[in-house]
């Protein structure tokens, strides 16, 4: 029988944050071993100011670095904690200025996606006159060399982590810190295996660039062990676990002239694979392997004698055990976040998936649904969201614009590319996003969430998560089939069977489709403010929203909470019309027959109630 769960509603969540979710007390659940510990609270209960007063609390403490990763770049922007230290002792990792670099911008692209970095910055940076070093303002070139023994703070997005998994390591080695703490606000590069790929050719010639970079050296540099390795690495019958690491500092005297020869010679055909071959057999490799003229190399980050703590909702602990080789200490997984006024209901109708609202009855008659809710809504001054796939996202904006318009009930559809903030929106102004969205913190005072269908895994993606992992030859194809309007993942290999595969996959599905919604839910702060929640997925989320109430199927959904038909409404709306040219004298007969429509047509108009009493009666 499953545990049940510890409800926190708006009455005890100020003790929660003051006990629970204070520095003092987080600081003292992290371990002195090799445990993570994973912080599951959802958006709105006190995550970000937590993890801000974690760092802070930490660096008065035992701790003399704090590296902290945020998935955008957005939310970087929001950080107190970077002004309120010294800023000699803040650095903040920041993108290429593109549009510093103008014209030079396509270039830097091609060095960027090659792997030449540092030859981008010899031939590109050097001789910019945006470059601080030239009278300029751009530091970027040297940002890096910025951490040395004073730095405190280190911030910067999550990408940084996924393109040099090695980088918590050499950011401590150049702050010369003694005692770290990782801080991970969202974590989403743990949802995805890092994997480098690269081919026999794409290895030959970064062969031919190392000899001619050693032919342009005076001194022995190391570049002879990186030849000799790559030799018996493109040696079939060379087994890739017996092979000798390579060691970046052998080529410190050749990384550029490396890669100015593979450029010379191979032009954007060149890939400057240093970084790739480091992984090999490294500690942070979690699989290598060769398949024909392809090679891959599966890592981790390297989180390795760091303090980590990751501050995600709906991140399960078997995935960060995976991801990062290290145990995890999920807190408060025993507890569900809802506000006592908050409303969550669920249609467990297949009609939600993709591939059924692809065809355009089915998805007029979900989205009318749901336009009858904004219509609604936007009646009694409430705002709305709505979340759906991104390919329906447009098509959902021009239905509802069109419907409510033909109402006389105009509606405009609000996107995030739209540039008006979603924080400005009216009640008639409807905000529509798509799931999977990251970094928006302006719905947190809408009112309702909709989502517009479900969000449903493909098989491919599926497997595609599931088996980076794992050699080409023990990889089991798996899938997700329906069983009493839920989704289970299967395999018909007996292998998969096994308690390891059969957990792992279990928590990628959860990872990839049942975590999703949730956070897209988690937008406008329904586990702290009243709000009304209405999901379409074929899954039961109780587990990490409380109590839902189901209705299986669009059609007994429409009956129980009394949604009018869009026929109905457009009757409502036409009454109405007829209704104003009655009172001004015109009689049935000639407004049916300046409208179009037959005398019976008009008068079952007339009949019908008003199109705000049919809205009003919605028992949401």
């Amino acid at each position: 029988m499953p545990r049940l769960k510890r409800i926190i509603d708006e009455r005890q969540l100020a003790s929660f944050r003051a006990c629970e979710l204070a520095p003092a007390q987080l600081y003292e659940q992290i371990p002195d071993d090799d445990r993570v510990v994973l912080v599951g609270s959802p958006p709105g209960v006190g995550k970000s100011w937590a993890a801000q007063a974690l760092a802070e609390y930490a660096l008065q403490r035992d701790h003399d670095l704090v590296i902290y990763t945020a998935p955008t770049r957005a939310i970087i922007g929001e950080l107190d904690i970077v002004h309120r230290l010294a800023p000699s002792s803040v650095v903040v990792l920041e993108p290429r200025p593109r549009r510093l670099c103008g014209d030079a911008d396509p270039a830097w692209k091609d060095f960027e996606r090659s792997g030449c970095a540092a030859l981008g910055k010899a031939t590109l940076c050097e001789p910019c006159a945006e470059r601080d070093g030239n009278g300029g303002k751009c530091s970027w070139p040297d940002q890096l060399n910025r951490i040395g023994p004073n730095t405190r703070l280190v911030v910067m997005t999550e990408q940084y982590l996924s393109l040099n998994p090695q980088l918590v390591r050499q950011i401590r080695g150049r702050a010369k810190s003694h005692r770290q703490l990782l801080l991970l606000d969202e974590g989403l590069f743990v949802k995805s295996a890092i994997v480098r790929r690269f081919t026999r050719t794409d290895l030959r010639r970064f062969r031919e660039a190392l000899t001619k970079a050693q032919s342009a050296e005076d001194r022995d540099t190391g570049v002879n062990a990186w030849l000799d390795g790559i030799d018996f690495l493109l040696d079939p019958d060379v087994e890739l676990e017996v092979l000798r690491r390579f060691w970046r500092n052998q080529l410190r005297f050749s990384v550029l002239e490396a890669q100015r020869a593979g450029h010379r010679m191979f032009g954007s055909g060149f890939r400057y694979l240093a970084p790739e071959l480091e992984l090999l057999n490294s500690t942070v490799t979690t699989g290598q392997w060769r398949d024909g003229d392809n090679f891959e190399i599966v890592a981790r980050v390297d989180t390795e004698g760091s303090d980590v703590v990751i501050m995600a909702a709906y991140l399960d602990a078997d995935i960060v055990e995976e991801r990062l080789s290290r145990p995890a200490i999920p807190l408060f997984s025993d507890i569900v976040f809802r506000h006592s006024k908050t409303r969550v209901l669920n249609i467990t109708d297949p009609i939600g998936t993709a591939t059924t609202l692809s065809c355009p009855q089915h998805f007029d008659r979900v989205v009318d649904f749901f336009t009858a809710l904004a219509l609604r809504n936007a009646a009694r001054g409430f705002r709305t969201v709505l979340v759906a796939r991104k390919q329906f996202v447009r098509r959902i904006g021009a239905r509802i614009e069109g419907v409510s318009a033909a109402l006389d009930r105009p509606l405009k559809c609000v996107q995030p590319s739209s540039g008006k903030p979603f924080d400005r929106c009216e009640p008639t102004e409807i905000a529509v996003i798509n799931y999977g969205t990251v970094g928006i913190n302006s719905l947190q005072s809408f009112d309702a969430l909709y989502c517009i269908g479900g969000y449903y895994a493909r098989s491919d993606h599926l497997n595609d998560v599931y088996q980076q992992s794992l050699p080409p030859n023990t990889r089991m194809p798996i899938r997700v089939r329906m069983e009493g309007r839920r989704r289970r993942v299967y395999a018909a290999d007996r292998r998969f069977n096994t308690r390891y595969h059969a957990r792992r996959a279990e928590a990628t599905h959860r990872m990839i489709e049942r975590h999703v919604v949730p956070k897209a839910v988690g937008r406008i702060r329904p586990f702290t403010t009243p709000a009304e929640v209405i999901l379409f997925q074929c899954d039961d989320l109780s587990g990490e929203l409380g109590s839902i109430d189901e209705f299986a199927s669009l059609a007994v959904a429409r009956r129980a909470l009394k949604v009018p038909t869009l026929a109905r409404m457009k009757r409502a709306a036409l009454g109405e019309r007829i209704r104003a040219r009655q009172k001004v004298g015109e009689s049935l007969r000639a407004i049916g027959a300046g409208l179009g429509i037959s005398p019976s047509t008009a008068l079952l108009a007339v009949r019908e109630e008003q199109l705000d009493r049919l809205l009003a009666e919605i028992r949401l």
